[in-house]
């Protein structure tokens, strides 16, 4: 069975058979310029979930969790709702989100260069988020922070404390990043692409750091990243963007076993397997449209194997399965017709 949703009700079959949520997005838009870059992301995330935000670059996933916090620029018309355990975040005031962002919520970027401050040594840095978040003060600010920078793998911590971001190596700003990201003990977690910079052993290294924390404290993680490998080893569900839309959320398992939408198995598609023969990776053909310049009917329908013509005319709503399982996809729904017969 497949119930249509419209756009805030999308997630409300998840949140029927989950624990309370912490967060929920509902219907969240974003315009630059009268120019619709997201068009109506409805998530929610659990205590204690790790939640996978995938897509092509340009699909709206960093965009989504900078309006949420309203670190967007002035110039963005934003709607619809943020709610952290009931509060709404959406236009609340700087004193609200200044008590929200590095406490309740924190958010490692993805450019460490830009989001560090050049003329701060990087333990001082750090040492903000510990006195203002938790109060520390004096020698109790470099302990702690030097136990951070131990806990990420930086080298010879209690030195780099007193070093400035350029005397350090992207790959170790990213780490003082992540740091700092931990120093105020969020409940939320938002991780957007965080071992870009960093080469497979550390990586390795802050995954198990990232899931140990969760382990311990219950935090919440979402988890922005291009790596589907990244994704499917740390978090329990996925969701799917595309062209400023969430377009398929399923448990991690449904998404690599059973993906429902062409675009989803798209991207499955172009990731080399390690196992038996090796294959032609399959590309997906074209790139995201712009959002000045967005197709009518499905934004996909351009690329997809599998468009037919309401494709081309029709905008799919997300649909969701009795197993939670949501799409967006007038093909999809083709295809699961013709199974069922």
């Amino acid at each position: 069975m497949y119930v249509q949703t419209g756009s805030v009700p999308a997630i409300v079959p998840f949140l029927r058979s989950s624990p309370r949520p912490l967060l929920t997005i509902e219907n969240l838009s974003v315009r630059f310029g009268g120019v619709d870059v997201l068009r109506g992301v409805d998530l929610a995330v659990t205590r204690g979930e790790a939640l996978g935000i995938v897509g092509e670059s340009g699909s709206g996933k960093s965009v989504t969790w900078l309006a949420a916090l309203g670190l967007l620029s002035k110039d963005a018309s934003i709607s619809g709702n943020v709610r952290l355990d009931g509060m709404e975040l959406v236009h609340a005031d700087d004193a609200h989100l200044d008590q929200v962002r590095g406490r309740r919520i924190a958010m490692i970027s993805q450019d460490p260069a830009s989001a560090l401050n050049p003329v701060l040594r990087v333990g001082k840095q750090v040492g903000e988020v510990l006195s203002r978040h938790r109060g520390l003060s004096g020698r109790a600010i470099r302990n702690e922070a030097r136990r951070l920078f131990e806990l990420v793998g930086l080298p010879d911590a209690d030195r780099r404390l007193d070093a400035y971001p350029h005397e350090l190596s992207g790959g170790q700003n990213q780490r003082v990043m992540i740091a700092a990201a931990l120093a105020g003990e969020p409940d939320l977690l938002i991780a957007d692409e965080p071992t870009t910079a960093l080469d497979a052993t550390i990586q390795a290294q802050i995954l198990d750091l990232l899931a140990t924390i969760r382990q311990e404290t219950g935090m919440s993680l979402v988890l922005i990243s291009h790596d589907l490998g990244l994704v499917s080893e740390t978090c329990d569900r996925i969701a799917v963007m595309y062209s400023g839309r969430i377009i398929e959320t399923a448990r991690t398992k449904a998404i690599f076993g059973n993906p429902l939408h062409p675009y989803t198995r798209g991207l499955l598609g172009a990731v080399p397997s390690f196992e038996g023969e090796v294959g032609r990776l399959i590309p997906i053909e074209g790139q995201v449209p712009e959002p000045a310049n967005m197709p009518p009917g499905c934004s996909f329908a351009p690329r997809c194997p599998l468009r037919r013509g309401i494709c081309e005319v029709a905008e799919p709503a997300l649909k969701v399965t009795e197993g939670g399982h949501s799409y967006a996809c007038l093909a999809a729904d083709a295809l699961q017709i013709s199974k069922m017969r």
